[in-house]
């Protein structure tokens, strides 16, 4: 459920209107799904490939 908030936080979709979609999900939910998601950019590295 941490990608669908994401996903959809970057997508420009408000968290009333997450809440909304998701009835199960509160704003302490989305709140959590984005400390998750930074503590998870703060330990991964990602390799891009640049060669095209």
């Amino acid at each position: 459920m941490v990608s669908v908030v994401i996903d959809n936080l970057a997508a420009g979709v408000s968290k009333s209107d997450i809440l909304r979609s998701y009835g199960a999900l509160t704003e302490q939910d989305i709140d959590a799904a984005l400390a998750y998601a930074a503590a998870n950019c703060n330990t991964s590295s990602l390799f891009l490939d640049r060669a095209t």
